[in-house]
């Protein structure tokens, strides 16, 4: 059973996720929507660790570049 807490913190969760989305560059995001796919594909992951691989992804990028 959900508590709400549990609710809370799970949107909370999601609407970080978004947030980080948002930060993308609009041309950039089909790219980076791929690699988090990747990254994510197989994998049943909580929320917070899901947020952690998107931040993972974003550092990596910013750090990197994108890989055209």
């Amino acid at each position: 059973m959900m508590t709400d807490a549990t609710t809370s913190s799970a949107s909370s969760s999601a609407s970080i996720a978004k947030d980080i989305v948002r930060l993308v560059p609009a041309y950039a995001r089909p790219a980076f929507l791929d690699l988090l796919e990747q990254a994510l594909r197989g994998r049943e992951l909580l929320n917070h660790e899901r947020r952690r691989t998107a931040v993972n992804i974003w550092l990596k990028v910013v750090r990197h570049g994108w890989q055209t």
